[in-house]
């Protein structure tokens, strides 16, 4: 009797111990796949673009698995692994956690890791994913009327759900994105050079003559063999730019009163009081094309006296790779992707 009693208290406190050493719910449970609020880098030259990502846009999400067999150190391409979300759309879904796929559910593995990369807005023109990251293949960009901000991320690299960043208020905080930008931005203000007693001025049209509106980008990412992303060096990615267009960054017939010391910013046919507005989002390119072509500032403004009944029209254009002798535009000589001039 006292045997039975001894392998009794044996296998209860077995039982115990089992009960107190349960597996977490991040193991047992698999674990929805989310993303926290995306990360916008900051220009280092000329001045900052916008770097709030608005929780109206969605996002396009590829990811790869690599079993835990996998050599990570020796991982060189995004192409090495297996694909494990293909364009995933991404949105910010309210009274969850955070951004995700609105209607389909993605799970963490519980074995190996995801390596992420993403692109906004979701459905831009010719996304894609290749061996060195995200490509735009012909990528137009419209006129002011119709223009994103193009952005791709660096790679979330080798994820597992344990890994993930937590805070206070959620143990759970998301996968983290980081988000570049693709175009340049261009921005107008205007004030008169000096006093013009008796007359007055108003610009009422502005314009960018002769842009590339079409490009190829391909992000070109490289390992150095450190398994590290590394954003290229050089001002990358855009090849192939053609089609010359014009794009209106003003336009009011109403205009704008010119004045030596007050300056105003110019914004999609308005005037904007503050100086970080974006007026126009374009394909980074050399301003000189061609020996015969170049970009030019077009801009029509009205003249008017007191001996005149109406104002007269008159047009100034500056070619903005040659016509800098003057200094307005610094001897710029290109716009490369991520800065605002």
């Amino acid at each position: 009797m006292k045997k039975l009693f001894f392998i009794a208290a044996i296998a209860g406190a077995a039982l115990v111990s089992c009960t107190k050493n349960e597996l977490a719910p991040s193991v047992t449970e698999q674990q929805e796949i989310s993303f926290a609020n995306p990360v916008m880098s900051t220009a280092t030259k000329v001045a900052e673009v916008a770097n709030d990502y608005s929780k109206s846009l969605h996002f396009g999400v590829w990811a790869h698995f690599y079993d835990q067999t996998t050599d990570l150190s020796k991982y060189t391409t995004f192409a090495g692994g297996e694909v494990y979300m293909n364009n995933v759309e991404v949105e910010y879904v309210d009274g969850v956690k955070g951004w995700k796929n609105a209607t389909t559910p993605y799970f963490w593995p519980k074995n190996g890791s995801l390596t992420f990369i993403a692109y906004s807005p979701y459905g831009a023109t010719g996304a894609g994913v290749d061996a060195n990251g995200i490509k735009f293949t012909d990528y137009v960009v419209g006129d002011a009327t119709d223009q994103d901000d193009l952005l791709f991320s660096e790679r979330a690299y080798d994820k597992k759900a344990v890994d993930q960043p937590t805070s206070a208020a959620d143990p759970y905080a998301g996968v983290q994105l980081n988000f570049k930008h693709a175009l340049s931005s261009i921005m107008f203000k205007v004030k008169a050079a000096g006093n013009y007693p008796g007359h007055t001025l108003k610009v009422i049209k502005v314009e960018i003559l002769n842009a590339y509106s079409k490009g190829t980008f391909s992000q070109g990412l490289g390992d150095n063999g450190t398994a590290v992303t590394a954003d290229p060096a050089i001002n990358p990615g855009w090849s192939g730019q053609s089609v010359e267009r014009t794009y209106v960054a003003y336009d009011n017939t109403t205009g704008i009163e010119l004045h030596p010391t007050n300056v105003k910013f110019l914004h999609s046919g308005s005037v904007d009081a503050t100086d970080n507005t974006t007026d126009l989002i374009l394909l980074p390119q050399s301003l000189k094309h061609t020996e015969t072509s170049e970009v030019i500032v077009k801009v029509t403004y009205t003249l008017q006296n007191g001996d005149m009944s109406s104002p007269i029209e008159q047009v100034g254009e500056i070619k903005l790779a040659t016509g800098n002798a003057g200094g307005y535009f610094g001897g710029i000589e290109s716009w490369q992707r991520g800065k605002r001039y």
